[in-house]
């Protein structure tokens, strides 16, 4: 089981590099929503809702941007929690 690494749940100090295995097995991912509601992706293949995502192999979150928390099981993303980002330049 692969696990993505971050520093902490709910993000109150910024910014935040996140960092994610490079491709998914059972475990946990996670994606990132901007404040505009754009896709910010790991560097894992994520699939949302059907859709296939990439994104990089770090992020920095920014102000108002939404971390979802992934749990990859038996070859589905589920959703698990959602934090909002409260990052400083």
């Amino acid at each position: 089981m692969h696990k993505s690494v971050y520093t902490v749940d709910t993000i109150t100090a910024g910014p935040v590099v996140l960092t994610c295995p490079a491709s998914p097995h059972e475990g946990f991912e996670f994606i990132v929503v901007d404040v505009s509601g754009n896709f910010k992706i790991t560097n894992c293949t994520i699939n949302f809702n059907g859709l296939l995502f990439r994104g990089d192999p770090t992020l920095i979150l920014n102000v108002g941007w939404t971390f979802i928390w992934m749990q990859f099981l038996s070859g589905q993303w589920l959703i698990k929690t959602l934090y909002t980002g409260a990052t400083k330049k």
